[in-house]
């Protein structure tokens, strides 16, 4: 890892003060109130000081000044994340992620101080949420394009943030976006929302599989006996500590209804409902909608998006909103790469970058971007306390 210096850098949002560990006093009760006296927002251990130390002191932070949050550059292990959750550090960053992913983590933490500021602060016109926002992607029957928009749109939401997006596959049974995505996960909904699984930020964390875009994924369960252990309020539960850790919560559900479906409309902030310009189809949308409103879930802000929009048979936009009773927002054109895309296992938006469908697909997640960005801007900066030892 380079030297502290570029460490630094990366924090460039920030206001950084560095601390030597040799200056810190002895005890981590006395170090603890050394490094809250400046009242920083933030306290990062950088690498070379020894997790043992770092943790010790954080945990006196957490019960005098629970106010500030504390980041660790260490390598991490099942048990070191135990015992940073206990002691209530927000994030454990490996020391060989690079300066650019130390930065960015640090940068996430910031901005939800700010945000917690400006709240705590008392409200002025449209209070800003501190949490990442929930969008659940939703459409009454197969084939309609759905994983297609779901996987699509998170990609283009994690190209302008790295690493702060997750995909979650709520189609239990059939869900396919690892495959789509070409990836091979470790673990799925089952292992965090089932009874008796641990459910909390660090297990949420180690459950993700990373993709190449900067996408992390919680797939869908491997088969049916894993997917009919899935406890959907524990499945609300997981959105609650998603949308707390990260800027955007992509959820792809299966189509038609069920638990899984009203578990994350419930819990989202905004619902995409997709369809493709046939009156069946879109007539089975509006019932869908319609049965979500009968049992109270209508907190959402809804969105129809119309895909393979030029094969219309005769429907105009007008049509398609009095058949589903909704606007249309966004409109994707039909293309044969799409197909080929998934069966690579390569992102459509970036196996087919001139495509016609990736500028619609661009157009929805810029939408979605500038929507939480503007909802969510910091007041002021946070100030940081580098702890920084030894370059590793």
């Amino acid at each position: 890892m380079a030297g502290p210096g570029s460490l630094i850098a990366a924090l460039h949002d920030l206001q950084v003060s560095t601390v030597n560990p040799a200056d810190l006093p002895t005890g981590p009760t006395r170090a603890a109130h050394y490094l809250a006296a400046p009242a920083p927002d933030i306290v990062l251990f950088g690498p070379g000081v020894p997790p043992e130390a770092a943790l010790a002191i954080a945990g006196e932070l957490d019960s005098s000044s629970p106010e500030i949050e504390v980041v660790l550059v260490a390598q991490p292990s099942q048990q070191l994340l135990a015992d940073a959750l206990r002691n209530g550090v927000r994030d454990v960053v490996a020391p060989d992620a690079g300066n650019e992913l130390i930065g960015s983590t640090v940068n996430r933490v910031a901005a939800a101080v700010g945000l917690r500021r400006t709240r705590l602060a008392g409200p002025s016109g449209d209070s800003p949420s501190e949490d990442g926002d929930i969008i659940t992607v939703m459409a009454a029957k197969g084939g309609v394009g759905k994983t297609t928009v779901a996987t699509n749109l998170a990609v283009e939401l994690a190209r302008e943030a790295p690493n702060e997006v997750v995909l979650v596959d709520l189609d239990l049974v059939a869900g396919d976006v690892d495959v789509v995505l070409g990836l091979k996960p470790t673990a799925s909904v089952a292992t965090v929302a089932t009874p008796g699984a641990i459910l909390d930020p660090t297990v949420i964390k180690l459950s993700l599989s990373s993709h190449r875009s900067g996408l992390l994924v919680l797939a869908a369960p491997d088969d049916l006996v894993e997917a009919d252990t899935v406890d959907c309020e524990l499945v609300l539960e997981m959105f609650d500590l998603l949308r707390r850790s990260f800027r955007h919560i992509v959820v792809d559900t299966a189509p038609g209804a069920g638990a899984p479906l009203a578990a994350a409309v419930e819990a989202a902030d905004d619902l995409l409902a997709i369809a493709s310009p046939e009156v069946a189809g879109l007539r089975s949308l509006r019932r869908n909608l319609e049965g979500l409103s009968m049992l109270g879930l209508d907190r959402a802000r809804r969105h129809l998006v119309v895909n393979r929009s030029e094969n219309r048979a005769g429907l105009d936009n007008q049509t398609i909103e009095n058949t589903v009773e909704l606007r249309v927002s966004h409109t994707v054109p039909d293309s044969k790469e799409i197909a080929a895309a998934a069966n690579q296992g390569v992102p459509f938006v970036d196996a087919y970058p001139r495509n016609d469908a990736v500028r619609a697909f661009k157009e929805l997640a810029a939408d979605f971007g500038a929507r939480q960005v503007s909802n969510a801007q910091p007041s002021g900066r946070a100030t940081t306390t580098l702890v920084k030892g030894r370059a590793a």
